[in-house]
């Protein structure tokens, strides 16, 4: 098994949402866009864009990995995803689904940090053969307590709209 205990400590520290529609200019190194309300949230969550986006990158970061990864890491790659999810996902979420109730925000909050949480994973697991800029600004998005919510420009030199 993998060291992953950075991962799982940032985590499970990360102080959810505590500074949604909070605008003070926070993030070095993140091209994002504010978004005014949480009204408008659902609208990116949701949005094709964002999707396309999260899965592009997502995929063409696996596809390359996969390229220069060892046959036995993939072995045990399920085997170290089934373990992350029994403990820091089944950890994480509880507090993401009460934070949303609690904060007035749509139920696609809770999705998309869920699957965020497992991209990162696996953004983590690899790293030693590369690692991916838009996870890493979403997880310091996150940390900062807000929510990434979409994607606006050409993937790669856009700007990720924050709440």
């Amino acid at each position: 098994m993998r060291d992953n205990t950075n991962i799982r400590e940032r985590l499970m520290n990360i102080d959810w949402f505590s500074r949604i529609g909070d605008t003070e200019d926070i993030f070095e190194g993140i091209d994002y866009k504010w978004i005014p309300s949480v009204d408008q949230i659902e609208k990116y969550l949701t949005s094709i864009k964002w999707e396309n986006t999260c899965e592009t990158l997502f995929y063409n970061y696996k596809e390359e990995i996969m390229k220069m990864t060892p046959d036995e890491m993939d072995e045990l790659w399920n085997e170290e995803l089934k373990n992350y999810k029994n403990t820091v996902v089944e950890q994480v979420m509880p507090t993401v689904s009460d934070l949303v109730k609690k904060k007035g925000l749509p139920i696609e909050v809770e999705e998309n940090v869920k699957s965020f949480l497992i991209e990162l994973f696996l953004g983590e697991y690899y790293k030693e053969y590369g690692e991916t800029p838009f996870f890493a600004s979403l997880l310091q998005i996150y940390e900062s307590g807000h929510i990434p919510v979409g994607y606006t420009g050409k993937i790669g030199s856009g700007k990720i709209i924050v709440y």
